[in-house]
């Protein structure tokens, strides 16, 4: 074939191996397991939507990782495996396949079960040129590259809404899941489908606490690494699992818990087990929806929420030290298990971002808050008297005169969601300052003090474009 020849050229040896080991590994398939209707099945929740509600039910969904356990021994034993085992040894020296995966040790189990995986994802046993095409090119492209892409997905826990998905820029979306999608991420988390002498998941019983079903929101990130630093995975995902769930809480307020799930590779890459990062699950509960005016926030305030978490992640002394304060206090109060110290996290750090040493902090933050962000004066009188309210409420607790008991009423949770975003809006404004020129907290001061004094705002709008929300 003409197509062969091109491909071949590049690598003649490996291209004929690999599609030789294909054809007789989907004979082996064919022969022992059948038709896909009688491959093996592994248990899956899903939501069942009904007039009267939804409710969970277990339904049975094809387990890859099961079906190529089931005959891969008798797939290592051709000779056509043990030849391309000796092809992509001769690659491995050459720098282009690359041996990374732990405690695993064969390279041609890592190569080309991950191959016959993707392969037989579409869940049919018979051979189409154009899909393994399609494929050897993702491994190709993998052999030539000194870089691979991974996917981490995060997800929202209770977060409802009416959007199917939003970009929040090139590599970072919001999706809601399909039957199809949580699948997938259900096999990425508990390693259902992974070509090994054995599953991780049984040493970890992972199957047993994983919940993402269809219709949960998740959070992905894709990012990219030399894929000689594998060894460094769970760092890598650690890093960005830090970014992308600070800048989404940086993004609106009332942001509820975040988990990791699941990472996935982009294109080819060959695996025979599982990284296992720690996950975020703190206390909280999501307090908006995603509507089409909240995804209007979250994006236009994505950006500058992720650049300064990137930021922040990878050298906080570069991120001023009074944006930094702040930022650091607004995420910190999620993971607060006491309603006190949520509050004391949200009056420090606006005190941090509108404050200086040794004045009357109990009425100067709450005037230069409300001047910073009030858009008119109706609204800075409103934010006036919840900051005022705040700092009163943390002087009553810092002094054992009152408490804030869990769990809270409603005017304790109303004073904390507003002061939430009033910090946020406060710390974005303080970004926006920074770009246009005022990195120091001093010169914003000395803005808000002129225009406190002059009643005029012209100049300090002029100069800081504030947030409103």
């Amino acid at each position: 074939m003409a197509e062969e020849k091109i491909v071949a050229a590049r690598f003649p040896p490996l291209f004929r191996a690999v599609r030789t080991v294909l054809l007789e590994a989907l004979r082996i398939l064919r022969e022992r397991l059948g038709d896909p209707a009688t491959w093996p099945k592994a248990p899956f929740q899903e939501i069942e939507f009904t007039s009267s509600g939804s409710r969970t039910t277990t339904v049975e969904k094809y387990d890859l990782g099961e079906v190529l356990n089931r005959i891969w021994p008798e797939v290592a034993a051709l000779e056509s495996y043990k030849a391309a085992s000796g092809e992509l040894e001769a690659l491995r020296k050459e720098g282009k396949a690359i041996a990374h995966f732990g405690f695993f040790s064969d390279l041609a189990a890592a190569y080309l079960g991950n191959f016959f995986r993707q392969y037989i994802r579409g869940l049919n046993a018979d051979y189409a040129e154009p899909r393994f095409q399609d494929l050897y090119d993702r491994l190709e492209a993998y052999l030539a590259s000194d870089f691979t892409k991974v996917k981490i997905i995060l997800q929202l826990p209770q977060l409802k809404g009416e959007l199917t998905g939003l970009e929040l820029d090139q590599t970072h979306f919001i999706r809601k899941l399909d039957e199809d999608s949580a699948r997938s991420v259900w096999s990425r988390g508990v390693m259902a489908d992974v070509p090994a002498r054995f599953r991780l998941s049984q040493l970890t019983g992972l199957e047993a606490r994983f919940t993402v079903r269809p219709g949960d929101y998740v959070v992905e990130g894709i990012f990219e690494f030399p894929k000689s630093e594998t060894g460094k995975m769970s760092l890598f995902l650690s890093s960005e699992e830090r970014r992308s769930s600070w800048a989404f809480r940086l993004a609106y307020p009332g942001c509820g818990a975040i988990r990791f799930v699941a990472y996935d590779y982009v294109g080819f890459f060959p695996e025979t087990g599982r990284i296992l990062p720690g996950e975020e699950f703190p206390k909280g509960t999501f307090s908006y929806e995603l509507t089409e005016s909240v995804a209007e926030h979250i994006k236009r305030l994505w950006t500058d929420a992720f650049d300064v978490s990137r930021q922040l992640e990878a050298d906080a002394k570069g991120v001023p030290t009074h944006i930094r304060i702040g930022m650091n206090r607004y995420l910190a109060s999620f993971t607060e298990k006491v309603a006190e110290d949520r509050l004391m996290d949200y009056v420090v750090g606006l005190e941090a971002l509108c404050g200086l040493e040794a004045e009357a902090v109990s009425y100067r933050i709450p005037l230069r808050v409300a001047t910073l962000i009030g858009k008119d004066a109706n609204e800075r009188e409103k934010l006036f008297d919840i900051v005022a309210k705040g700092y009163a409420q943390r002087s009553k607790i810092a002094h054992g005169a009152s408490a804030m008991t869990e769990p809270l009423d409603a005017s304790g949770e109303k004073l904390l969601r507003q002061l939430q975003a009033i910090l946020l809006r406060t710390i974005h404004t303080n970004l926006r300052a920074q770009k246009g020129g005022l990195p120091k907290k001093g010169d914003i001061i000395k803005l808000l003090e002129s225009a406190i004094r002059t009643q005029e705002r012209n100049t300090l709008e002029s100069k800081i474009s504030p947030e409103f929300l």
